[in-house]
């Protein structure tokens, strides 16, 4: 009868114990790549839902490229702050999501999420990591696409099109110009 009340008592205890539960709703799975273009702003969606028993102690964001390690902004004691480098760029979206704005491209690089939970049973620890990729598709010098149209438009009765040159603010290519195609309609 007594080994009976023994076991009784273990699997209550285990019943009663509670883990670690917190739970990434809907974030980029580890190692995934967002790509952006230079100016864009970006979200890093590390939304996450901790038990009702577990606590968030501190969270931390983080940015790593060539084997350098930056802290972007931490989560302390119900406190949020930036780093004095992203002070102006950074801002916490929701429980754990973090936005950036006007990205370049040495934004380049891997960003990592460490979160610290508590409950009654200890500490957990939890972290989640996205590549970001910033793409200069039009290279522009100050990117931004500067035109004006060069002459005057030309009818042409057999597609019943206008034609028109435009030339294209300064790009940073050596040898040639990009080709645009650009279509409206009145």
């Amino acid at each position: 009868m007594s080994n009976c009340r023994v076991f009784v008592l273990v699997l209550l205890a285990a019943l009663n114990n509670h883990s670690f539960c917190l739970d990434w709703n809907d974030s980029p799975q580890d190692n995934d790549v967002l790509s952006v273009c230079v100016g864009d702003d970006v979200t890093f969606p590390w939304d996450f839902q901790t038990a009702a028993y577990e606590d968030v102690k501190d969270v931390k964001w983080e940015y790593e490229t060539n084997s350098t390690s930056k802290l972007i902004a931490f989560y302390s004691s119900g406190t949020f702050e930036t780093s004095e480098m992203y002070a102006q760029r950074v801002s916490c979206e929701s429980n754990g999501s973090l936005s950036m704005t006007d990205v370049t491209m040495k934004d380049s690089g891997m960003y990592t999420i460490s979160v610290e939970t508590q409950n009654q049973n200890g500490v957990g620890r939890y972290q989640r990591s996205v590549a970001l990729r910033v793409e200069d598709g039009m290279l522009a010098e100050d990117r931004k696409v500067h035109v004006r149209q060069e002459g005057g438009a030309d009818w042409d009765n057999t597609t019943n099109t206008f034609t028109l040159t435009l030339s294209c603010g300064t790009f940073r290519f050596t040898d040639q110009q990009p080709w645009l195609q650009v279509q409206w309609t009145v």
